[in-house]
């Protein structure tokens, strides 16, 4: 994933060496989410490519460079919704305040990772994003609003019933899992 970027910075420029050493830092993380939008290897490897190729052009302008990781990957989001703008957007489960589970971090934590990503995988997009970000990159609300474009508001509430759809499809995969163990 490196090797993308090798040549992306200016030469003898110290903005280009800033640059490339902030993107350096937040490149597997970027990739990452860029992995968890696409669910496909190349489609997430051209997508930060061109994200890094915007936001190296765009560098200049970023005032505070240690807002540098949620503003390249408020980049990366916005360009892969250009590319997908005319996908029809997914459907969000209603979901009923008795779905809701409480406790929502003890079950999860004792889930193994791989268990955690399938369901990640499954949840529906909007859910998917907030989460990855939140619990996966360690953005703030606050931050996570600025990068989607959306209230702060909306959210807090991703994040509640994107944890509990979360909590579900795991507990039901643990069940599942059990049950075929039993067989």
């Amino acid at each position: 994933m490196r090797s993308l970027f090798k040549n992306s910075k200016s030469r003898g420029s110290d903005s280009g060496d800033i640059y490339e050493e902030l993107l350096l830092a937040h490149l597997e993380a970027l990739y990452a989410f860029a992995l968890r939008l696409t669910r496909n290897q190349h489609a997430a490897e051209d997508l930060v490519q061109e994200a890094a190729l915007k936001a190296l052009k765009a560098f200049g302008k970023l005032r505070e460079k240690e807002r540098f990781k949620s503003w390249i990957f408020q980049i990366l989001r916005n360009i892969f919704l250009d590319q997908h703008s005319s996908r029809s957007a997914e459907s969000l489960e209603d979901l009923q305040e008795s779905d809701l589970i409480d406790g929502e971090s003890l079950l999860v934590e004792r889930l193994l990772n791989e268990e955690i990503s399938d369901a990640l995988d499954h949840l529906p997009g909007d859910y998917r994003v907030v989460l990855c970000l939140s619990d996966v990159e360690g953005f703030a609300q606050k931050e996570i609003s600025e990068i989607l474009g959306c209230p702060i508001g909306t959210v807090g509430s991703r994040l509640y019933r994107g944890r509990a759809l979360l909590r579900r499809k795991l507990i039901r995969l643990r069940r599942k899992g059990s049950q075929e163990g039993k067989s």
